[in-house]
């Protein structure tokens, strides 16, 4: 009971801590795994997520739910195929249960089949009209192809279901900002952080919110918690650095650049159009702060991407 409610109140570590301090085998039962394995998938450790879902599921194979989470962390792990094959040989044994059918669509959409997607969470949504994931991963979906409307109204929807759920607030707010509702995006943002304040990417939204109404100093304190929360955040880490620059801050403005970077560095799959960006404030940075050599590093790496980009050749010769 007390790693449930550890669990619960997102406190995953003390959680797991509590679990692995139970000695006796008897004990150890397929929720004890169950529990076990959803605490290692919010700590991002895929291989031990999966091991105790497994055995969850082997000791008790009846449990609906069970299958249900060893599928919604093979998904997150983009093994989408194995999760599809193992969940719809799930759904022939639960064929009336509605979150089985939620990530059935979880697995098309990781495949790129949107249509059988939609299908499935449909499907999902009639089984179980009252549960709010299932609005959610549909609001998700129709986001995802550009339709924001019905994006907002499915995610609404997830709201209205459960209105304390962070999540579901931050997702709004995404969303609502690709409609170019930024105030409306805002107050999502402040919603899903006084119902989760460890969200970082809300933090991170409302930094960039802030800098774009000129809020600079509000803009790096968001920014900041969203790189304490997630120490791993590619995008907060380059709006602090451009924020720090506004505010005159060289220093800082290139400690948080060269810590994106250095991120960037080893997560090359993970190319987005901010990196030449980044690097040209990066080498702005070292030579307004007359560190010549780090500047001609940041450069030489800048020129590889500039071949492609004239605009970005011609701000090269003004460094």
């Amino acid at each position: 009971d007390l790693a449930l409610a550890y669990f619960r109140t997102r406190q995953f570590q003390k959680s797991l801590q509590t679990l692995q301090s139970v000695r006796t085998p008897q004990a150890r039962s397929a929720d004890y795994y169950a529990l076990l394995g959803s605490n290692f998938l919010q700590l991002n450790d895929a291989p031990r997520t999966l091991e105790n879902l497994r055995r969850a599921v082997a000791m008790d194979p009846e449990n609906p739910g069970y299958s249900y989470d060893l599928g919604f962390a093979l998904n997150k792990n983009g093994s989408h195929a194995e999760a599809l094959d193992f969940l719809k040989r799930a759904q022939m044994k639960f064929p009336q249960n509605g979150k089985i059918a939620l990530g059935v669509g979880m697995s098309w959409q990781g495949l790129g089949n949107s249509a059988e997607a939609e299908r499935s969470f449909q499907k999902a949504l009639q089984l179980e009209p009252d549960a709010a994931e299932i609005p959610l991963a549909l609001g998700e979906l129709y986001s995802s192809q550009g339709q924001f409307e019905k994006a907002r109204s499915a995610l609404s929807r997830a709201l209205r279901l459960e209105p304390a759920n962070g999540l579901s607030h931050y997702k709004q707010g995404v969303n609502l900002l690709k409609l170019q509702l930024a105030d409306q995006a805002a107050d999502e943002f402040r919603q899903a952080l006084s119902f989760d304040p460890q969200l970082a990417d809300a933090h991170y939204q409302l930094g960039k919110l802030a800098a774009a109404a000129g809020r600079v100093s509000q803009a790096v304190a968001n920014l900041t918690k969203a790189t304490e929360l997630d120490p791993q955040h590619l995008e907060a880490y380059y709006q602090l650095g451009l924020a720090y620059q506004k505010l005159g801050d060289r220093a800082k403005a290139t400690e948080a650049l060269k810590r994106f970077e250095q991120l960037k560095a080893g997560k090359a799959d993970q190319a987005g159009p901010q990196d030449a960006d980044a690097l040209f404030s990066l080498a702005d940075s070292y030579y307004k702060l007359n560190k010549v050599e780090e500047a001609a590093q940041t450069i030489s790496k800048l020129s590889l991407v500039a071949e492609e980009d004239p605009q970005l050749r011609l701000q090269l010769g003004l460094l």
